[in-house]
């Protein structure tokens, strides 16, 4: 069979109508059912265009554009976690190791330990990247420990930083954060975790 233009613009409104809104997505399923249509023997346009989009997505078009942002979002989220794992393995040894160097008065303690805060502040800043852009799927008191969370560990690490090259408001950064981790993000989680124990056991 072959098509015209007014086929290809029919074709074009029924991916729309659909729920398919990325361009490209566009462009290569019209390309396909343009193929199934012109490869085809009968000549039922109408007939040949409901076959072909119910071979592309039986459950609706929808489907498509969401296993394709699906499987987008999913990479991306697992990049994610990668990051966070690897810097959060980077934070733990080498607080570890400068904590026993400095126990030890070996040398390179204070170096050990400055790189280790400085990559718990990339772990915190990934975490709070993650967290604040999928809040909305989280509760009001998620949302407030999360924050909590952060910016304790944030002051924790700048006055250990701080510490290490005897800047002041050293104390004040590291007694501040201890505060917030201690009577605000500490009680919240652990609340939450009771709660989810609780609900579990139901």
């Amino acid at each position: 069979m072959t098509l015209h233009d007014t086929h290809i613009e029919i074709i074009s409104r029924r991916l729309k109508e659909g729920g398919i809104s990325d361009i490209r997505l566009q462009e290569d399923l019209l390309d396909h059912v343009c193929t199934y249509i012109e490869n085809s023997t009968t000549h039922d346009f109408n007939v040949l265009l409901e076959e072909a989009l119910a071979l592309l997505a039986p459950s609706g078009l929808h489907e498509i554009e969401e296993e394709r942002f699906f499987l987008f979002h999913f990479h991306k989220q697992l990049t994610m976690k990668k990051l966070i794992f690897f810097s959060g393995f980077a934070t733990s040894f080498l607080f570890a190791t400068g904590i026993t160097f400095k126990q030890m008065h070996w040398p390179w303690a204070n170096i050990l330990l400055f790189g280790a805060n400085m990559a718990l502040i990339s772990v915190i800043l990934l975490i709070a990247r993650n967290g604040f852009k999928h809040a909305r799927a989280h509760s009001t008191m998620s949302g407030v420990r999360v924050a909590t969370g952060v910016i304790a560990a944030l002051l924790i690490a700048a006055g250990n930083i701080f510490k290490l090259f005897h800047f002041p408001t050293a104390n004040i950064q590291f007694v501040l954060g201890m505060l917030l981790l201690n009577f605000v993000f500490l009680p919240l989680f652990f609340f939450q975790l009771y709660k989810q124990s609780i609900l579990k056991n139901l």
